[in-house]
């Protein structure tokens, strides 16, 4: 809300983020000057405005008459100056054409972004990718040696099979509508961590409790934990505060078998997961219980794990789960936890 105050209060604003243009309302100053980080300047002057003389008469810009309710983007960053009459009523022959009206497409008719259907972007041994794109009549061309596809890359007609680590490009072209932007997929084969030799361990994670209002999860690590102690599993539900308090778990995660591990990491405002001291899943920064996914290859035994989580407000939520191809999705439980 304070974004869309600055711009209205300058007698404009984006009604549509995704287009080039500002639709043009009414100054609140006389004067206002934007600084622009190219180092040009953007100028708006509301002459004769006061709280009587609330409506557009006219417009110029840059000296010259100016008769549309919308200004470009691309006119802002190349600074102007930017002058409106202002009057008690409305002027209802100003921006009163059809082409001086905002619009509501944005230039072009676009082609759908082609997307990944089916392949898994880390695999044991190989996988095969197909892609699709909504915009019927289509044809997507790609590379997998990371160049940008075009009309003379290949065609793609049927499932791509890969079996290294490849980097695929696509795009959609079509005869009437412009050509899709590029998209780019990383497909990884699968390395496995090698697990830690720990000759004794015991059961549950050591865990860092703190209190205060954090923004990120990385403002834990400046802070110190008014409790520690272990804790059979991820749980907050032992917070001693309601909105504003933070844990880090850390220990060892025990696997069964080599096999690639997909994680599921569901918090309300900001968690981080690590295996390994690699930063698996990022889930920061969220107002609602959200759930993010990783994948890691993993070799049996043990290996480190690490959880950093804040809450922020109301509504708190925690859970981290895995599976993997020898079981179905499930939460992280006590037995697989140690110090």
């Amino acid at each position: 809300m304070s974004a869309w105050y600055i711009l209205s209060s300058l007698g404009f604003y984006s009604v549509s983020p995704g287009q080039d243009i500002y639709v043009i309302g009414t100054p609140l100053f006389n004067k206002a000057t934007v600084h622009l980080e190219n180092g040009k300047q953007f100028t708006i002057v509301a002459e004769n405005r006061s709280d009587k003389n609330i409506y557009i008469q006219s417009a110029t810009l840059n000296g010259e008459t100016y008769t549309k309710s919308y200004i470009k983007h691309k006119d802002i960053i190349e600074g102007a100056k930017f002058i409106f009459q202002m009057g008690a009523t409305p002027n209802k022959n100003w921006a009163f054409n059809i082409e001086d009206r905002p619009y509501s497409e944005n230039g072009e008719q676009i082609v759908s972004l082609p997307y990944i259907k089916l392949g898994k972007k880390l695999f044991k041994h190989n996988t095969e990718i197909t892609v699709a794109c909504d915009t019927k009549n289509t044809k997507i061309y790609f590379t997998l040696d990371n160049s940008e596809p075009n009309e003379n890359s290949k065609l793609y007609t049927t499932a791509i099979k890969v079996e290294n680590s490849t980097i695929l490009k696509i795009r959609a072209y079509h005869q009437i509508l412009k050509n899709s932007i590029t998209v780019t997929t990383k497909f990884e084969k699968a390395k496995y961590l090698n697990a830690q030799n720990l000759k004794s361990v015991s059961n549950g994670l050591n865990f860092q409790y703190f209190e205060r209002f954090f923004v990120t999860t990385a403002d834990l690590d400046k802070e110190q934990p008014i409790e520690t102690g272990i804790i059979n599993k991820f749980c907050i539900d032992r917070a001693q505060g309601e909105k504003y308090f933070g844990y880090i778990f850390d220990g060892y995660l025990k696997v069964k078998k080599d096999d690639i591990y997909t994680f599921y990491l569901k918090s309300n405002d900001g968690s981080r997961l690590y295996i390994d001291d690699i930063e698996l899943i990022e889930n920061d920064a969220n107002h609602g219980a959200i759930v993010e996914t990783g994948q890691i290859a993993l070799k049996a035994g043990f290996h480190k794990i690490k959880l950093k989580y804040i809450q922020c407000g109301g509504g708190k939520a925690l859970n981290v789960s895995w599976e993997s191809s020898k079981f179905t999705k499930q939460e992280i439980s006590e037995k697989v936890l140690f110090n």
